[in-house]
């Protein structure tokens, strides 16, 4: 199973919800909250959509060009936004650009 995007991107020092992480609606115009999104997950992807209009927000899937399989302790995803992500740390928002034609890699980011 694909985990959550919040999942991802934690760490061990950073405890990340998916209330902490927002996008824009390209669509709607309008910020989303990850936590406020439609859901829904395969064995292969999960994808964010926004609450308003059903737009794929975030994909969240394993790569096809690169290996999963390596060393049983990585686990590489691939994340695909459609708008800058932001996720918000204490008092610190990080700013994770918009990937229309690149995927962002790796696991965790933080």
């Amino acid at each position: 199973m694909i985990p959550r995007l919040s999942a991802i991107l934690s760490s061990p020092r950073h405890d990340i919800k998916e209330r902490d992480l927002t996008t824009a609606c390209r669509t709607c115009h309008e910020e989303r909250s990850i936590a406020d999104c439609k859901t829904s997950a395969d064995g292969q992807l999960r994808t964010y959509r926004c609450r308003g209009c059903g737009e794929p927000l975030v994909l969240v899937g394993y790569p096809t060009d690169r290996s999963v399989t390596g060393s049983a302790s990585t686990e590489w995803l691939s994340i695909r936004v459609s708008s800058d992500l932001f996720v918000q740390m204490s008092s610190s928002r990080l700013r994770i650009p918009a990937s229309s034609r690149s995927r962002l890699f790796g696991e965790p980011f933080l």
